[in-house]
């Protein structure tokens, strides 16, 4: 059921306890989000609890800075799971991106305990599967609507929250730059940062603290990176032995991808992650030319215009040739489409 922010809010207020979670490989909006709304639910009486399917990034870790962040564990958070009268996802609408807390969730339901599963979000197409559900698309981030409820609720958000919303509107629009990066956007930006965000801690925090393995992994890729279809498609492969051998997870490489569209006449930039014999992540990025979100739906993913993933069931090898005939298809109807 689709609400207004504030009917989601305020359905989420009269509730006891509440799980609060993220998609898989949380990025920072994600945690960001999630961080901050947990905080003002507690200024509301409800007791809350955040969980994750997959580890936060290490270099991510700094926004949950309280440590309320843990994996979702069904043994150990059985009691949890026994109290909770609520599900509240940030930054994610498609229930298959939380599989984990999504199913523990179901197992309640199936025990015959209802859970209220709420969404807050802004991408694209999200499953009708809540029993409430927030998704605006033109925002910049989840983190712009969260702080979009402080400011309609009159309250400031404590250092920790304005922290973890700046990095995720900083990290969604890309250092405010995307398309849709408003004016809005800018003056949520200017409050936090008048509640005491230093800007360029955030910077720091977010974007130089690499390890040596993901730099070195990182360099492995700009040497694989290969150019398509007259330069306009950049692709690059990383198999399961490259990320051992630099011993990274899959989490700590958020941003790779954008290599490829640091290089003139690159619309479309594919990394694809071996996660097992027949399953490779892709993640797609367009330059703001063409949308890349509909080659991602092929393949069952989502996401932004210019920004998304999917999951490809199928060998390394075998993906990426169906991964670029169908890019190659794709930008040749865009640019039947412009004539």
């Amino acid at each position: 059921m689709k609400v207004t922010l504030t009917q989601l809010f305020e359905r989420l207020a009269k509730k006891r306890e509440v799980l609060i979670c993220s998609h898989i490989r949380p990025d920072p909006d994600g945690i960001g989000s999630a961080v901050a709304i947990a905080e003002l639910l507690r200024s509301k009486g409800v007791k809350t609890h955040l969980r994750c399917d997959t580890p936060i990034a290490h270099s991510f870790r700094f926004i949950d800075s309280l440590g309320e962040f843990a994996e979702l564990d069904e043994k150990r958070d059985a009691h949890l799971l026994s109290r909770i009268d609520a599900l509240l996802v940030c930054d994610v609408g498609k229930t298959d991106r939380l599989p984990r807390v999504w199913a523990a969730v179901k197992k309640i339901e199936a025990s015959g305990r209802p859970v209220f599963k709420a969404a807050l979000d802004h991408h694209h197409d999200p499953d009708p599967d809540f029993d409430a559900l927030h998704c605006d698309p033109s925002a910049s981030s989840s983190c712009e609507l969260v702080f979009n409820l402080f400011r309609a609720g009159k309250t400031a958000p404590s250092l920790n929250a304005a922290r973890a919303l700046y990095a995720g509107i900083h990290f969604d629009s890309g250092g405010f730059v995307y398309e849709r990066t408003t004016p809005a956007t800018h003056l949520a930006a200017a409050e936090l940062l008048k509640a005491g965000v230093d800007p360029y801690d955030i910077l720091r925090r977010l974007h130089w603290q690499r390890t040596r393995g993901e730099f070195q992994c990182a360099a492995e890729l700009a040497r694989g990176l290969e150019f398509h279809d007259a330069g306009r498609i950049a692709l690059v492969s990383l198999d399961r032995g490259v990320r051992k051998k630099f011993k990274v997870k899959l989490e700590d490489l958020a941003g790779m991808v954008d290599l490829g569209l640091t290089v003139a006449g690159v619309d479309f930039s594919l990394l694809l992650y071996e996660l097992g014999p027949r399953e490779v992540k892709v993640s797609f990025r367009s330059k703001g030319l063409i949308p890349i979100l509909p080659l991602a739906k092929k393949f069952g993913g989502g996401g932004h215009l210019f920004a998304c993933g999917a999951t490809i069931e199928q060998p390394l090898a075998e993906a990426r040739k169906t991964l670029l005939r169908d890019a190659r298809r794709e930008l040749a109807a865009a640019k039947m489409k412009r004539r």
